[in-house]
């Protein structure tokens, strides 16, 4: 089905202009050249995959900030971290595979959250963060 309320329409470049005026005159949409989003993903993605997804790593960043971590336990920290903030990049993640570099800064920014920070300096980190992510019966958080 086609919505005819959608404004634009985006073609192959390898369709011919000639069919691309006709296909437009039929519905009466105009041509987009290129759509920055579709449901939430990029379209297009480049060389920079770090780059393309780095919104996610800045949603991820804002929730965490607008947290006090001053006023949580460990469970409450565990049930935010596995709740919010894993599930912001979700649904990314199951149709792209993000560079490591970004999940490793992913990583790191929910780590720094878990031990939290006095005064903008980082507290001791007791565990490492290898050991932080093995399975519950194995030891680690999960």
């Amino acid at each position: 089905m086609v919505n005819l309320q959608k404004p634009n329409i985006t073609f192959s470049p390898n369709v011919c202009i000639y069919i691309r005026t006709e296909i437009q005159a039929v519905f009466g949409v105009g041509n987009a050249q290129t759509h920055d989003k579709y449901l939430g993903l990029p379209t297009l993605i480049g060389k920079n995959r770090k780059k393309t997804f780095n919104e996610i790593k800045e949603r991820v960043w804002k929730r965490i900030r607008g947290w006090k971590n001053g006023i949580f336990s460990l469970g409450g920290k565990e049930v935010l971290i596995r709740a919010v903030a894993q599930a912001v990049p979700t649904y990314t993640m199951s149709i792209f595979h993000l560079p490591l570099g970004l999940c490793d800064d992913l990583g790191s920014m929910l780590f720094g959250f878990w031990w939290g920070s006095n005064n903008g300096k980082r507290k001791i980190s007791w565990v490492s963060w290898k050991k932080a992510c093995v399975p519950k019966v194995l030891g680690g958080f999960g």
